[in-house]
């Protein structure tokens, strides 16, 4: 499922969001979404030492695609904080989970779940492309868990039952530090 194109002056609306330390990722995150996401957070690391800001907003993706960002903050060296705003679904998750500062707007919708995978070829290469796709989802697995301090074994059940957050269970889930954007909302950290 392909989202819609970039409407009309988001080139630019990025790049001015990008001046001032804001990284957009919105719709799908496959790997070129991930790919430009993770230049910009270096090109951040490389003329700042302020924390990086992402704005995330992403209810589809790839596994692997999510591990390239994950695996560029861990890498950084300024401290990440991401807000999950719209809805921030499936591999996307370990995005928001992994940053030093984890945000969520108070509308935002939160949920696990399982991409799904379309593979062609001869069945040896499929065995192949499943094992990596299985051990990509054993490391994002594995982030996540330590991340929110959760057995990976219940992170996984979640992910299998497709588990929805509200951005309040979310702070009680330890996927986030904070819920933002609305007077008298609930705001607070988990420690």
């Amino acid at each position: 499922m392909a989202d819609d194109p970039a409407p009309p002056g988001w080139a630019f609306l990025e790049e001015q969001l990008a001046a001032r330390g804001t990284i957009l990722i919105q719709g799908h995150l496959d790997q070129q979404l991930a790919t430009h996401a993770a230049a910009r957070l270096m090109e951040r690391d490389a003329v700042s030492d302020a924390p990086a800001r992402v704005r995330l907003s992403t209810s589809s993706g790839e596994i692997g695609a999510a591990l390239t960002v994950m695996d560029t903050i861990a890498a950084l060296g300024v401290p990440t904080e991401v807000t999950a705003v719209g809805a921030v679904q499936g591999p996307g998750l370990g995005v928001l989970a992994v940053a030093a500062r984890r945000l969520a707007t108070s509308n935002c919708r939160l949920a696990f779940s399982s991409p799904r995978l379309q593979l062609e070829g001869d069945l040896r290469g499929l065995a192949g492309l499943l094992d990596a796709e299985l051990r990509d989802q054993k490391r994002w697995l594995e982030q996540v868990a330590d991340a929110t301090s959760r057995p990976v074994e219940l992170v996984e059940a979640d992910l299998a039952s497709a588990l929805n957050l509200s951005p309040e269970a979310a702070l009680g889930y330890r996927l986030i530090d904070e819920v933002v954007g609305s007077p008298g909302s609930s705001t607070g950290s988990v420690t």
